[in-house]
């Protein structure tokens, strides 16, 4: 018989979507065709409507797949919902509940069987180094250890997105090419897409509503975790305050920025502009206080995510990093 319901929880998205894929392919291979596929969230579509399509059958196909993301937003009575429906489900219908949490609250767990339910955990820091170090090996394209240090806190922990970025940067620089520190910050600099480093040019030019705006497009366009999103602003916050402390010894910028690794002119530029509003006190205030929102985070439901990176920011800009957190 059919296993007619899978869990798939955890932050590695990337090793999570090639399981589906061959779960999804033994599944044609047992129904003898592609199936009818359909994608839901909790916020969009009710039990009710999910189960009413689940039930009717299909002119398109022997078999349908129904995928359901955010399962870890369900609430307590939709959970109920799904498991009177597993008590006789469908015998040409596959539910997949998928969640980028390890640990669901809600109950799901207990109305799926054990040996339907995989987590996908995120990657060491030393496996993430040796994936990236491979990505770039394999397109014969040579990349810094500081580089891939950089890589690290600018981009998604997990393969599918690393994968993304990563060949973006393989057909801008190409076969044969050799990809340094500052290879990296230009490309982010230079980037049409939203991302860390335009967001921290408008923390850098205390501009509130212009750092809330670039936050919301990252969110909005891919997703982003927002606990990397941290990583990434304390990496520069750090330089700032290095090239602060030096400034603060008698050092010209130019020197500072030398001695902070700074080699980048529009990164330069960025951080000239934000010493005109942040000072080496300040600096320290808001690294502590981005430290204290990446333990909140880390904690927060996802749908409380986007909300609490706007207090950061608020707190960083309108505050100096000064005001305790919530």
């Amino acid at each position: 018989m059919t296993d007619t319901a899978w869990l798939l929880s955890g932050p590695e998205a990337g090793e999570r979507t090639n399981f589906l894929k061959q779960l999804k392919n033994k599944l044609i291979e047992q129904f003898g065709e592609e199936p009818e596929q359909h994608r839901f969230y909790p916020f969009e579509s009710t039990v009710s409507e999910i189960l009413s399509l689940v039930k009717n059958g299909s002119l398109f196909s022997a078999w349908k797949l129904i995928l359901i993301g955010q399962s870890d937003l369900l609430k307590k009575a939709e959970i109920d919902e799904f498991k009177t429906y597993l008590a006789n489900p469908a015998k040409d219908a596959i539910l997949i509940f998928l969640s980028d949490e390890t640990s669901l609250k809600n109950g799901l767990g207990k109305i799926i069987p054990k040996q339907n339910q995989k987590i996908f955990w995120e990657m060491f820091e030393s496996q993430k180094k040796g994936w990236l170090s491979g990505f770039f090996r394999n397109r014969r394209i040579e990349i810094e250890a500081d580089a891939i240090e950089l890589l690290l806190t600018l981009i998604e922990n997990n393969t599918a997105d690393m994968k993304k970025e990563c060949e973006k940067l393989a057909i801008f620089f190409g076969e044969g090419a050799s990809i340094s520190k500052v290879d990296i910050e230009n490309f982010f600099y230079h980037g049409k897409e939203e991302n860390v480093f335009s967001l921290f040019n408008r923390i850098a030019a205390a501009d509130l509503g212009g750092s809330i705006e670039i936050l919301q497009k990252i969110m909005l366009g891919n997703e982003t975790n927002t606990v990397q999103l941290l990583g990434g602003l304390m990496w520069q916050l750090r330089n700032l305050q290095g090239i602060a402390a030096e400034l603060n010894r008698g050092e010209s910028f130019q020197s500072a920025c030398y001695k902070n690794n700074i080699r980048a002119k529009k990164a330069q530029a960025v951080y000239s502009e934000a010493l005109k509003h942040y000072n080496e006190k300040n600096l320290r205030d808001i690294i502590a206080l981005t430290a204290d929102y990446d333990i909140k985070l880390r904690t927060a439901r996802q749908e409380q995510r986007e909300i609490t990176a706007q207090l950061y920011l608020y707190s960083l800009i309108e505050q100096k990093g000064s005001a305790q957190i919530l």
